[in-house]
């Protein structure tokens, strides 16, 4: 294919611009691996887009291994994923469960690269997108006068030579 016809704007990349710390992360595929030098060895990838940008980011969840410990750690990281994306079981059919989830997590900068990954953070790092904000008080926000403060005043009426 000739590429030379097409103009790429980058002055505005938001990959450039993207920053390690926390993002909204919205599921876009997965993947098994394996390692031919270990046959012992799985993981499952899931790619996520971060936020609005075009920059997408691996989680990576050891779900094979010799020593089960490492198995376990892996699993508890991905059913934290799951339950943050409203899920409550690790789900039988992987990529119809995720689709079109979103979930909150740490991002951090490859070791000696220009990528960047899901800091996992042994499971620590997810977080539902969807949180409520917190309760600052109880009680209702009133959009005119109290009836204390009216009392205060000592009328409740308008005087008939007000400007207004």
């Amino acid at each position: 294919m000739d590429l030379s016809n097409y103009k790429v704007d980058v002055t505005n990349d938001d990959r450039i611009n993207l920053k390690p710390g926390r993002h909204v992360l919205h599921f876009q595929g997965e993947t098994v691996l394996t390692s031919e030098r270990n046959q012992n060895w799985e993981g499952y990838s899931a790619k996520f887009e971060v936020g609005d940008t075009a920059q997408t980011v691996d989680a990576l969840f050891t779900t094979r291994h010799e020593n089960e410990k490492v198995v376990q750690n892996g699993l508890k990281s991905l059913l934290a994923m799951c339950k943050a994306m409203g899920l409550k079981e690790l789900p039988s059919d992987t990529e119809t469960a995720f689709m079109g989830k979103s979930v909150s997590a740490v991002i951090k900068q490859k070791e000696g690269s220009t990528f960047f990954e899901v800091d996992q953070d042994w499971g620590r790092t997810w977080e539902p997108t969807d949180k409520k904000p917190k309760v600052v008080s109880e009680k209702p926000i009133e959009a005119s006068p109290s009836a204390e403060d009216l009392d205060k005043m000592g009328s409740t009426t308008l005087d008939d030579d007000a400007p207004f």
